[in-house]
């Protein structure tokens, strides 16, 4: 009798589990639907022939040794994940501080760097009063060595400067794999890497059966009709891609993305020392919000720690390296908050002006040119140089959640009543790009409470 009730049990779970699975591998296109099959088949031929009969018992235990190897099929590939142990920074969730906002070792200049991609730039104003300081060996831009087109040929030409160019951010390379067809249509496309302790493989359905697995269950795979068209997985209105490759990220990046996060050495060497990388990128169109084209990205990123052997996640624009332990405190964070988006994909920096400008700082965010927006810029004294990043940080968020909707030339009011002069120019300081700047207006805030007083007057 006791077989008869252990032949049923394990026949029944055998069944239920098989069935699971093969509805499992259908929705999610696997490759291991055939197994489920030839299990349940097993099965069907176990429940037929009886516990009496020597095929149906070997018919049993053979499905239920298939089932079992088809479970494990999802994961035979990852080996014991060897992840190197990062030092948490701020503990389970990362915070704001007034530090640290690094310094560089780039020289000082006095006012911003214009080119002609700006589309008025005769109407930027300058950073006034920050005049240009006589170039010495401490602050002078490093120049061209060619001579100015109107320049006679006999005038000795100033020295090349240092052999080494201040650093700068790498843009990722190569392109992001969703924007290599103009039939994907997407806008924007963010573009972050999984540094990886060794090569691994990675493709689109695990990391789909991941992300479902981790609560996405919107997601799908999209395979185009187009055999050159890339597959993505789509995740309502996004669109994520991999590129899987066998090097990694190159050094300028991640020595930037060190310098400007200020982990432990223990951590940096590790970072330094990673064997290959991952790029996941997300594609979203202008009607998607900024937040969930990070979330998304960050939720991939954790979906592939699941199984593939990640020490951390670099965005590259913004120099900003998350350590593996760490990505679901920044997730969660994020998630709770809107406001905490840009500790993941933004950075700030603070740089002392010299010269005439001494006593002045500069505190910048990058990053947020990855999404098609400038950068904020921030003058103030140094004695305002915490009220500064309080803006700093305040005008990143504004960026990120309404686009660049500020006016150039007028005035912007923070939650604080503190009045700012807005201004669009180009970055002081590498890389490059365009920036929204503000700085304090006494005149301003004068105005407005003018006008509030004629109001209570009236």
């Amino acid at each position: 009798m006791i077989w008869v009730v252990l032949f049923v049990i394990l026949g029944a779970m055998t069944l239920v589990a098989t069935l699971y699975g093969l509805i499992a591998a259908w929705r999610d296109r696997r490759s291991l639907v055939a197994m489920h099959l030839v299990a349940l088949v097993l099965v069907i031929v176990a429940w037929g022939m009886g516990h009496v009969d020597f095929v149906g018992r070997m018919s049993l235990a053979a499905a239920m040794v298939l089932e079992a190897i088809a479970w494990l099929g999802i994961r035979h590939e990852a080996p014991a994940q060897s992840v190197v142990p990062m030092r948490r920074r701020g503990g389970a969730t990362p915070t704001y501080s007034a530090e640290p906002i690094y310094e560089t070792d780039i020289p000082a200049t006095a006012e911003p760097i214009y080119d002609d991609s700006h589309p008025d730039p005769a109407s930027i104003e300058p950073m006034a009063p920050l005049d240009a300081p006589e170039p010495d060996e401490a602050t002078a831009i490093v120049a061209s060595p060619d001579p100015a087109p109107d320049a006679p040929a006999d005038v000795p030409q100033a020295p090349a400067g240092p052999a080494d160019p201040p650093p700068t951010i790498i843009p990722p390379s190569p392109a992001p794999s969703l924007q290599q067809r103009a039939n994907v249509g997407v806008e924007i496309c963010i573009r972050t890497f999984a540094l990886l302790s060794r090569p691994y493989n990675v493709t689109l359905s695990v990391l789909l059966a991941s992300m479902k697995r981790a609560g996405l269950r919107q997601a799908k795979l999209i395979e185009p009709d187009d055999e050159n068209a890339p597959s993505y997985i789509q995740v309502d209105a996004l669109k994520v891609g991999l590129v899987v490759e066998d090097a990694p990220v190159p050094s300028r990046t991640i020595e930037s993305a060190l310098g400007q996060t200020g982990l432990d050495e223990h951590s940096a060497d590790a970072i330094r020392q990673h064997a290959a990388h991952i790029a996941v990128d997300v594609a979203y169109d202008t009607q998607t919000l900024r937040i969930d084209a990070v979330l998304t990205a960050m939720r991939a990123q954790a979906a592939l720690m699941e199984f593939a052997p990640v020490i951390a996640v670099v965005w590259p624009e913004a120099a900003n390296i998350i350590p593996a332990v760490d990505a679901g405190a920044y997730i969660d964070a994020a998630t709770s908050d809107a406001s905490r988006v840009t500790d993941i994909c933004a950075s700030e920096r603070r740089f002392e002006l010299d010269g005439p400008n001494a006593g002045l700082r500069l505190l910048d965010s990058i990053g947020l040119a990855a999404f098609g927006l400038p950068d904020a810029q921030v003058v103030v004294a140094e004695a305002d140089e915490a009220h500064g990043v309080s803006a700093l940080r305040a005008l990143s968020r504004h960026l990120m959640e309404r686009g660049c909707d500020l006016p150039d030339g007028g005035h912007h009011t923070l939650d604080d009543g503190s009045c700012w002069r807005v201004t669009y120019t180009r970055s002081a300081f590498d890389p490059d790009r365009e920036v929204v700047q503000i700085r304090p207006d006494a005149a301003g805030t004068a105005e407005r409470d003018n006008a509030s007083d004629d109001s209570d007057n009236a």
